[in-house]
């Protein structure tokens, strides 16, 4: 019995020492399962840090080209208002000659008809002169024709 009884002691001791070994191992178990938890939290967040890095990546390329396409529009804008200032000025100096033609034909139109005036006033003299002479011709026919037949 004694056999026995130590037996079971030694048995009890050995279980006692292997649980105590198993607890051991799971208490390490549970560190290291805590510890990659955290690694897991981390590397989620750093999962996530990389998403908005590659977000805000994504959003500065397309801001960079949307930049860039600006920048060509603005860039055809100016051209283009370049060249509508060369026709502004263009249509301005075609005005100014044009104004200067205008006042260039009102100009030679008072003189002609100055000249006309000139020209009818001289005629109408001419006209009343003639008709006068005409009077005076036909006065002096019948006074003729009127001795004639005395």
């Amino acid at each position: 019995a004694v056999a026995g009884g130590a037996t079971a002691s030694a048995i009890s001791a050995d279980s006692s020492a292997e649980i105590a070994s198993l607890k051991r191992r799971m208490a390490e178990l549970e560190e290291e399962l805590a510890e990659a938890k955290g690694r897991l939290d981390s590397n989620k967040g750093v999962d996530a840090l990389q998403q908005q890095v590659t977000a805000l990546t994504r959003d500065v390329k397309c801001l960079v080209e949307t930049g860039r396409e600006l920048g060509e529009e603005g860039r055809k804008q100016r051209e283009e208002l370049r060249q509508a200032e060369l026709v502004k000025r263009e249509l301005a100096d075609k005005v100014q000659m044009l104004e200067a033609e205008l006042t260039r034909l009102r100009d030679q139109k008072t003189s002609h008809s100055q000249q006309s005036e000139s020209a009818r006033s001289e005629l109408e003299s001419k006209y009343l002169e003639s008709e006068s002479r005409r009077q005076n011709l036909e006065v002096d026919l019948k006074l003729a024709d009127a001795e004639r037949s005395r």
